[in-house]
């Protein structure tokens, strides 16, 4: 039976884990082998002796044998193929330089104040009197009685000393990351740009497609056409 009859009544597709096709593109290239490429090939013994061999058919283990065969190398080939890149240089540098930074600074302030007050004074009083008397018969006076008084009078104020000794510090740390990134490209003259571009265009000649379709005839047919 050719696989164009095997699947035209299952509901089947070898593309449904990629995950880089939506879900039009994994129809269309099923379709696509089916009737353009390998619909008329006769199927290979897997299908008939095993995953038909029982209904309903095991359609997992046919997905799970073409996913572990060729899953990871249609998804490198995919990627290959799409990565963003100038054609024309071939030497492409990028250094990143991550340097670990610590910071701590110190401030600190001292202060010493003094302040000291005194102050009175002193009031002296002296005060001397004396009493002179004369005979009734004569003019001429002498002292008679005297009197001293020496007083003083002292106001001393209180001596008051206000004192401040005082510091202040503070301290500060920090550390942090200085990344430098760098990147280095052109062509380095080992190959002309003409040789470079005619790399990428035969590169492009190559189709993703029609590989994926030639791994499923590995595991699907036998590579004879059965009309």
């Amino acid at each position: 039976m050719n696989l164009l009859n095997r699947f035209s009544d299952v509901t089947f597709n070898p593309f449904t884990d990629i995950t880089w096709l939506n879900d039009s593109q994994k129809d269309a290239l099923w379709i696509n082998y089916l009737y353009n490429h390998s619909g008329e090939k006769e199927e290979a013994p897997l299908l008939e002796k095993n995953i038909f061999s029982v209904i309903p058919a095991n359609l997992s283990t046919l997905s799970h044998i073409i996913n572990t065969m060729f899953l990871d190398k249609w998804n490198t080939l995919h990627n290959s193929l799409t990565l963003e890149y100038n054609p024309i240089d071939n030497y492409n540098r990028v250094e990143d330089t991550t340097t670990d930074i610590t910071d701590s600074k110190t401030e600190s302030t001292t202060s010493n104040n003094t302040d000291v007050m005194t102050g009175g004074h002193t009031n002296t009083i002296n005060d001397n009197n004396i009493n002179k008397r004369s005979a009734y018969d004569d003019d001429t006076y002498v002292d008679n009685e005297s009197d001293t008084r020496n007083s003083t009078d002292t106001l001393v104020y209180d001596s008051e000393t206000k004192t401040f000794n005082g510091e202040n510090s503070s301290t500060s740390s920090g550390t942090g990351k200085n990344t430098v990134h760098s990147e280095v490209k052109g062509n380095i003259g080992v190959t002309t740009t003409q040789q470079m571009l005619t790399s990428e265009i035969e590169l492009r000649r190559f189709n993703l497609i029609n590989e994926m379709y030639n791994d499923l005839d590995t595991i699907l047919t036998i590579g004879i056409y059965v009309y």
